[in-house]
C-alpha cells in the first residue's frame, strides 16, 4: 500500500469532514491524486489533524489563489452556496499576489461567509487575505469557516504574508527533495512553521492549534492542563523562542492561555511578568474571559502555588454550566488581588489589540 503526501492526507481528512463542501470539487481531487502518485513514499502526517477551521498551513497548500486585497463593492443580498449561507458577494481589488498569476490591480468577485470563529463586518474598503480556489468559473474559498483572513494593520499583513509565503515554500522544498529521492522530514518542517507562525498573535492560532488545545476546550472540560507526551517532547527546542513570542506580543485570547501551557516548567521572569500584565488587563472585565482564568491558575504554577483543578462544565453535579463559569470567574477576581500581594507583583495593563 502506498503513503500518501502530507498534503494528500490533509486534503483527505478536510474531505471527511465536509464531504458536501468538497464534493463540488473534482479538480483539486485530480491534484491531490497526481501527488499520491508521483510521491509514492511521502512521510506519514500527524495522527492529531488540528479540526476545522483548517489552519493557513493547510489552506496554503490547498489554495489554487491567495491574494491581499481591498473590498470594492458588496452584494445587497446574500447569496446561498451548496446549503452554505454566504453573507456577502463581493467583489476585491487585488493589491498583492500571494500564490497564483493575478495581476495587482485585478478584480475578483467571490464570497465571503461572515459566520463561525472568524466572523467579521464586511464592507468596502476592508482588506482581506482570500484563499481561494476556482470551481466552475467561480472564485470560491478554499475552507468556508476562516478561509478568508481580515488583517487589521500593516504589521497584521505583513504576518500573514510571512507565514503563508513560509508554508509554500516548506511544501516547495518537500516536493524538489522527493523528486531529488530524498526523505525529507516535513513533520520537523511543519513544526518550524508553527513557532513562526505563534510570533505574532494574529497567526497565533494557526501555530499553537492542535498542540492539546482540545483540553482548553470550554465546551469540553474547563481545566486539564495536562500536554501529550508527543507533543511535550517535540516542543521542547522551540520553548525559548515561544517565550520571546509571548513576551513580544502577548495575545489576548485562548492562545495566550495555550502559549503559557507550552511553556510549563520554563523558569522565565520575563514571560511571568507579561502574564501578570495581561491578567491584570483584564482582571476588571465581566465576567473575566476564560482563557485569563485559565491563564491565572498557569501562572499560580509557575510561581510555586499549587491549586486545584477546575470544575468541568460537562458534569456540574446539578449546577448549570453557566453558574460553575461564573462561580469560577469570582474565585477568580476575588483571588488576584491577594495573590499581587503575596508575591510583590505590581503588574501594568496592557493596551490590548483593537480586535
Amino acid at each position: 500500500m502506498r503513503e500518501q503526501s502530507p498534503l494528500a492526507l490533509r486534503t483527505a481528512s478536510s474531505t471527511l469532514a465536509t464531504s458536501q463542501w468538497r464534493a463540488a470539487r473534482a479538480t483539486n481531487h485530480l491534484l491531490v491524486l497526481a501527488l499520491v502518485t508521483v510521491f509514492s513514499h511521502a512521510p506519514q502526517a500527524s495522527a492529531s489533524f488540528p479540526p476545522p477551521p483548517h489552519t493557513l498551513w493547510e489552506l496554503a497548500h490547498e489554495a489554487q489563489l491567495i491574494v491581499w486585497a481591498e473590498v470594492e463593492s458588496v452584494s445587497e443580498r446574500p447569496r446561498l452556496l451548496e446549503g452554505l449561507g454566504y453573507d456577502a458577494s463581493v467583489t476585491l481589488e487585488v493589491r498583492e499576489t500571494w500564490k497564483g498569476s493575478v495581476r495587482t490591480g485585478a478584480r475578483i468577485e467571490t464570497f465571503i461567509l461572515s459566520g463561525g470563529p472568524c466572523a467579521t463586518n464586511v464592507q468596502v474598503g476592508l482588506t482581506v487575505v482570500a484563499l481561494l480556489n476556482k470551481e466552475n468559473g467561480q472564485w470560491l474559498p478554499t475552507w468556508p469557516f476562516c478561509g478568508t483572513r481580515f488583517p487589521g494593520s500593516d504589521s497584521d499583513v505583513e504576518a500573514y504574508r510571512r507565514v503563508i509565503t513560509a508554508a509554500r515554500q516548506a511544501l516547495d522544498r518537500w516536493i524538489q527533495a522527493r523528486l531529488a529521492g530524498e526523505a525529507p522530514d516535513f513533520e520537523k518542517a511543519h513544526w518550524d512553521w508553527r513557532v513562526l507562525a505563534a510570533v505574532h498573535p494574529v497567526t497565533r492560532w494557526d501555530g499553537v492549534s492542535g498542540l492539546g488545545s482540545e483540553e482548553f476546550d470550554v465546551a469540553r472540560s474547563f481545566y486539564n492542563p495536562r500536554a501529550s507526551p508527543d507533543d511535550t517532547a517535540r516542543v521542547q527546542g522551540y520553548r525559548e523562542e515561544l517565550a520571546r513570542d509571548i513576551v513580544a506580543y502577548p495575545s489576548f485570547d485562548l492562545t495566550f492561555a495555550l502559549m503559557l501551557k507550552l511553556l510549563r516548567g520554563l523558569p522565565n521572569k520575563d514571560v511571568d511578568r507579561v502574564v501578570a500584565n495581561v491578567l491584570e488587563t483584564v482582571a476588571t472585565e465581566k465576567p473575566p474571559p476564560d482563557w485569563a482564568i485559565i491563564a491565572f491558575d498557569l501562572l499560580r504554577e509557575r510561581l510555586g502555588e499549587n491549586h486545584g483543578s477546575r470544575p468541568s462544565r460537562l458534569h456540574p453535579h446539578g449546577k448549570s454550566s453557566d453558574a460553575i463559569e461564573a462561580g469560577v470567574a469570582q474565585v477568580f477576581v476575588r483571588e488576584w488581588p491577594d495573590f499581587k500581594q503575596r508575591h510583590g507583583l505590581k503588574p501594568q495593563p496592557i493596551q490590548p489589540p483593537a480586535k
